[in-house]
């Protein structure tokens, strides 16, 4: 997405505090702070740094991706019982001849800041069959998010299928007669808050008991992306999915 202008700058300032509140992190991390659980029983924190080497078969060229980012955890309590968690993952990410490159960079080679969840999530709600979450949040689209395949060669990508991986917005998901659903309802811009064209996004998936040996579900999508001309883009789409386990071993497909 090409950013002129103000919003460039903004963009720009924004790079530059995160690298400031990453570095400050940083010197916080290697502290008898941190090391002497300062933070508390309630709170996980953690610096993730990865780079990751990509080559692309058409061109024959290689390019690379840099992490670094700062994953945050916390759980609340009122009057004694869980209120709820937040859950903040801010990263930095560094493209280097990346070739054809996602909107989220302005060239091949160039920093941008990648929300990846962000969001509150409500404790157990309506007898502990539910749970609200509202934020930056990962869409249910198939084996995604249900069976965790971030950052592993098992990985999936949405953009084709789903059209974004974490979208700004509202989920629920939860247990009801021996099905697991979830449903969210997204602004359908993605990385960043888009108002224009109206779009939005709603992915549900129902599927059956996931810690069961083996779990099928379906997934429906439907809603307008937004896009960066300003004119929103119409996505409809259906998946199956399933998973069967033998032992150690999982046989997964979608």
């Amino acid at each position: 997405m090409k950013i002129k202008g103000k919003e460039k700058g903004i963009r720009l300032k924004l790079k530059t505090l995160f690298l400031i509140g990453l570095s400050c992190f940083v010197l916080i991390a290697h502290s008898e702070f941190v090391h002497s659980e300062g933070f508390g029983e309630d709170t996980r924190v953690a610096l993730d740094v990865s780079s990751r080497v990509n080559w692309n078969q058409a061109s024959n060229q290689t390019s690379i991706l840099h992490f670094a980012g700062i994953d945050f955890f916390r759980t609340f309590q009122l009057n004694g019982k869980d209120f709820g968690s937040l859950l903040l993952q801010p990263y930095l990410v560094r493209a280097v001849r990346l070739d054809p490159h996602p909107r989220l960079f302005d060239d091949p080679n160039d920093t941008a800041l990648q929300i990846r969840n962000f969001l509150f999530r409500s404790a157990p709600l309506m007898g502990g069959t539910t749970q609200l979450s509202v934020g930056h949040l990962e869409l249910p689209f198939g084996l995604e998010r249900e069976f965790e395949t971030n950052q592993t060669l098992q990985q999936f990508d949405n953009q084709v299928d789903g059209g974004h991986k974490v979208d700004w917005g509202v989920g629920l998901d939860g247990f009801a007669g021996g099905f697991k659903y979830d449903l969210a309802l997204t602004r359908g811009s993605g990385n960043e808050w888009e108002n224009e064209g109206s779009p939005h996004l709603l992915t549900a998936r129902l599927g059956t008991d996931p810690s069961a040996p083996y779990s099928f579900g379906l997934t429906v999508v439907d809603g307008e992306l937004w896009t960066p001309n300003g004119v929103t883009s119409s996505r409809s789409r259906y998946a199956v999915d399933g998973r069967f386990g033998i032992g150690q071993f999982n046989l997964k497909g979608q």
